[in-house]
């Protein structure tokens, strides 16, 4: 997945760099344009530049100008390297997370590396929290399960619900990735009822997939392991 993801950047030529463009690399879909990045990168007067945001080849090749390779998809790390070593574009992996102070760290750094004015936070991470609250008044003590698939960071999520309140009871889980290890630890302390399961098991083919409480699936996974009704993509 790693190589293949690089390789769609591979026919981008060394060009003179512009230092007020910057790409975000390594997606199948665009970042939201009301999102805290695009936001950062676009309101400072950069050009943006993304894969899915090109038209035609030319548009496409321009991406070699940016100075700049922004990436938030793990495996997305592996061709920024390379395209930092082939291109000269400097490169910087700012990882996912549903932290909210991690994000704006992680915000804060960026605008370090562009050179830019760090913004000030408090009131997105207070509408976060609101939007939280309303979640919680509406899901209440339903049971939850999610899974890998739904997000590069299962474990973040799975700390920020718990954190809040939600009621996650599994999760369906295959490997730890690296940036969701603090995280697995805090829910293995703090939290050691939650159950884990590894889809790739033996044993999960002749698991029964059938629930009669309610019990609402974050992902595809946990929804066809729970059989449940009530699913979030």
């Amino acid at each position: 997945e790693a190589r293949t993801r690089w390789q769609l950047y591979h026919f981008l030529t060394p060009q003179e760099h512009d230092w007020k463009s910057v790409n975000i690399i390594g997606n199948n879909l665009p970042t939201s344009e009301d999102s805290e990045l695009v936001r950062l990168i676009k309101d400072n007067g950069f050009i943006l530049r993304d894969l899915t945001l090109c038209r035609t080849y030319e548009e496409y090749l321009e991406m070699g100008k940016s100075a700049v390779n922004i990436a938030y998809n793990p495996q997305r790390i592996y061709g920024g390297q390379q395209m930092e070593k082939s291109l000269g574009q400097k490169n910087i992996y700012i990882p996912l997370s549903f932290d909210c102070l991690e994000i704006r760290n992680e915000l804060y750094q960026l605008a370090d590396f562009l050179g830019v004015q760090h913004l000030d936070y408090s009131p997105n991470m207070l509408q976060c929290e609101r939007s939280l609250a309303k979640a919680k008044d509406v899901i209440g003590d339903t049971a939850i399960a999610l899974d890998y698939a739904v997000t590069f960071r299962p474990f973040s999520l799975a700390r920020l619900l718990l954190d809040h309140g939600f009621n996650v009871t599994r999760m369906y889980v295959d490997t730890i990735p690296s940036e969701d290890k603090a995280d697995f630890e805090y829910l293995q302390q703090c939290y050691p009822n939650l159950m884990l399961y590894a889809t790739v098991h033996a044993k999960m083919r002749v698991m029964d997939r059938h629930t009669t409480e309610p019990l609402l699936a974050i992902g595809q996974k946990a929804a066809y392991f729970t059989g449940t009704r009530h699913f979030v993509d």
